[in-house]
C-alpha cells in the first residue's frame, strides 16, 4: 500500500522551488544552441513527506534533483531549504541535504572501510574520530540492518543490497532534513529492492526528513511516495496524491505512464512515436498525443489546480 498524503497535509515545507529552471547552450559561439533541460518548476516537499518523480530517461529528473540540492546553478528561479535561498554559493547548513545514488559504489570509496567512509560526512561537520562518532556509526550501520562486524569490512566484500544500505548510513548519519533518492534501487534484485524500500519507509518515519524520489519504474515509486510528480521534456505535467495519481491519473502522458507500467494496451491512450519535442511552441507533447487540438500547437499549458492535483494540460477537463 503506497504511503497516506494526508498525513503530511499540515507539516511544515522542508524545501521549495519557486520557477526555478535549468538551460544549457551547446554550439560554436555564432549558431548557440539552448536545451531546457528543466522548465520553470514551482514545488513544494513537507517533512515526513516522498515526492515520488517518474518520467522517461531525458526527462530532467535528475538534473531537477540536482537543482534542489544546490549542486547546480539554477538559470531562472529559487530553492528554498527552510525559509533561505540556496544555491552553488549559498549553501545550506553542511549536513542538512543528502543523496542517495542508483550506483552506491559512487558514495563509497573501495580503499576506505565501511567505518571511514559512513564517518566521513561526520568528518566534514568537524567532529573528530571519537568514541562518541564511532558509536554513532555503528547505531547508523543497525539500524540499516548490519551489524557492527561490517564496520571493518570493505565494499567488494558486501552484496549489493548491503552497499545501498551502507549508502544509505552515510547519507543518513548527518541526520539530513531532504534526501534525494536518485533510482537509489534500480539496480537491486526485486526481493532486495523491497527490503531497501521498507528501509527508506521505516527511516523517514523516525527521522521526518523531507524526499525526493526519482524512478523510472512506477511500482517502487508508488510504494514510497506520498504524492506523484510526473516530468515531461523538463516540464512538470501532473502533481497530486499517489493513490489519485495510478487510480485516475489526469494528464495523457500520466496516462499512458500508467498503461505502459501495467503492461496494457489501449489504443486510446497510447502515445505516438518516441520523441520528445524541446519547442517552447505550444504543449510538448502535441506530435505525440491523440488528443491535440489547434490550442494545443500555439500556446504551451501552464501547471493548474484540477481536483486534488494540478495538470498542464488544455483539454484536461474534456478528456474521459
Amino acid at each position: 500500500m503506497n504511503p497516506d498524503s494526508s498525513i503530511v497535509d499540515d507539516l511544515k515545507v522542508v524545501l521549495a522551488t519557486q520557477g526555478v529552471a535549468a538551460r544549457y547552450t551547446s554550439g560554436p559561439i555564432w549558431d548557440r544552441e539552448i536545451t531546457q533541460a528543466v522548465r520553470p518548476t514551482t514545488l513544494k516537499i513537507k517533512e515526513g513527506e516522498t515526492l515520488g518523480l517518474v518520467g522517461e530517461s531525458g526527462s530532467g529528473k535528475t538534473t531537477l534533483g540536482r537543482l534542489c540540492l544546490g549542486l547546480i546553478k539554477a538559470s531562472e528561479g529559487e530553492i528554498v531549504f527552510e525559509g533561505d535561498i540556496i544555491g552553488p554559493r549559498r549553501k545550506p547548513p553542511p549536513g542538512q541535504l543528502s543523496v542517495v545514488l542508483q550506483q552506491p559504489e559512487w558514495a563509497l570509496n573501495p580503499r576506505l572501510k565501511v567505518s571511514t567512509s559512513v564517518s566521513e560526512p561526520l568528518a566534514i561537520l568537524g567532529k573528530s574520530n571519537s568514541k562518541e562518532v564511532k558509536d554513532q556509526i555503528a547505531e547508523m550501520l543497525e539500524l540499516v540492518g548490519l551489524d557492527a562486524s561490517y564496520l571493518d569490512r570493505y565494499p567488494d566484500q558486501l552484496s549489493g543490497g548491503q552497499r545501498q544500505r551502507v549508502a544509505i548510513a552515510r547519507a543518513l548519519v548527518t541526520r539530513p532534513r531532504f534526501i534525494v533518492f536518485d533510482e537509489a534501487v534500480s539496480a537491486l534484485d526485486v526481493s532486495v529492492q523491497t527490503q531497501v524500500l521498507n528501509l527508506i519507509k521505516d527511516l523517514q518515519e523516525k527521522y521526518g526528513f523531507a524526499a525526493l524520489f526519482i524512478s523510472h519504474d512506477l511500482a517502487v515509486t508508488r510504494y514510497v511516495s506520498h504524492r506523484m510528480a510526473v516530468m515531461y521534456s523538463g516540464q512538470l505535467v501532473e502533481i497530486g496524491p499517489t493513490d489519485i495519481f495510478y487510480g485516475d491519473p489526469k494528464h495523457p502522458y500520466s496516462k499512458a505512464l500508467n498503461i505502459l507500467g501495467n503492461n496494457r494496451v489501449d489504443e486510446e491512450w497510447t502515445l505516438k512515436g518516441s520523441h520528445m519535442e524541446l519547442s517552447d511552441e505550444g504543449c510538448l507533447l502535441r506530435d505525440r498525443c491523440r488528443w491535440c487540438i489547434d490550442i494545443c500547437r500555439t500556446d504551451m499549458p501552464v501547471l493548474t489546480e484540477f481536483g486534488n492535483g494540478s495538470v498542464a494540460c488544455h483539454r484536461v477537463a474534456d478528456l474521459p
